[in-house]
């Protein structure tokens, strides 16, 4: 059923106005019973959602059915094939500006294990995937990520420690495990931390000073703290992460951090 699952939800829009559709509810029901299955048709989500959004952003150019116009009349002095390449030239343009835009809008672009973990960052934040535990607690939740062996920050930024949390989520990818905690900065701002091992990843930040980056509505920071790899995001740009991680004003080292112990 994986791959026929698959193939339905090709067609599944990122809106979530097929919910409903009884043509998708075998391809829904399968991914409730394989997380395999429901993690990649969330990353598909996230990854349709993004394309549309900046397909939208692509400003219609005004003298485009001025040109358009003048192309079609030029084209009846030219063999009857002629119109219909043009037409064609014209949707090859358009499509390749707009993909354009969205590939160049992503920035220094993110590792796979990174969007999956923004997918399913996506899915709690859209209420169709729960956290692991909720508390208001980080402490709470460090120790709980702890005792499931899920690779969590050894030690918060100060501006963090005191902030209430959301909740935590495990997350699997590719044989590894990174963590989630999810903070209420106040004024309708959240951050989201995710945490994993270095060690065996194909792709990591490079050493020093965080790296800034952008994925569809998420702004991110990677940065590596020993052994461990972190990812802060937030869809507020990248104001809230500069605050955090105290470089609003200049580009310290990760190790500069003043640090408050998870307890």
């Amino acid at each position: 059923m994986s791959d026929e699952a698959r193939l339905l939800f090709s067609a599944y829009r990122p809106g979530g106005q097929d919910a409903g559709d009884p043509v998708f509810a075998p391809a829904i029901a399968a991914a409730e019973k394989d997380p395999a299955l429901a993690a990649w048709f969330a990353e598909q989500q996230a990854f349709d959602l993004a394309v549309t959004t900046h397909l939208r952003a692509v400003a219609v150019p005004a003298d485009l059915r001025a040109k358009i116009l003048a192309g079609a009349a030029a084209s009846r002095r030219r063999s009857w094939w002629a119109a219909p390449r043009l037409w064609a030239v014209a949707a090859a343009v358009a499509l390749f500006a707009g993909l354009a835009a969205f590939w160049l809008g992503k920035a220094d672009g993110l590792a796979d294990w990174q969007r999956h973990g923004l997918a399913v960052l996506g899915e709690i934040v859209a209420a169709r995937e729960p956290f692991d535990l909720q508390h208001r607690d980080a402490a709470a939740l460090t120790a709980w990520l702890r005792e499931h062996a899920t690779p969590q920050p050894a030690a918060l930024p100060v501006t963090l420690g005191g902030q209430p949390t959301l909740g935590c989520k495990t997350i699997a990818w590719d044989g590894h495990k990174m963590s989630l905690i999810c903070f209420d900065l106040g004024d309708g701002v959240l951050v989201h931390l995710f945490t994993t091992e270095r060690a065996g990843l194909a792709h990591v930040p490079p050493d020093g000073p965080p790296h800034f980056a952008r994925d569809g509505a998420w702004t991110v920071a990677l940065w590596n703290e020993g052994d461990k790899t972190l990812m802060l995001a937030t869809d507020h740009g990248e104001e809230p992460l500069r605050r955090v991680l105290q470089i609003a004003a200049r580009r310290a080292a990760p190790s500069g951090f003043v640090l408050a112990v998870a307890r």
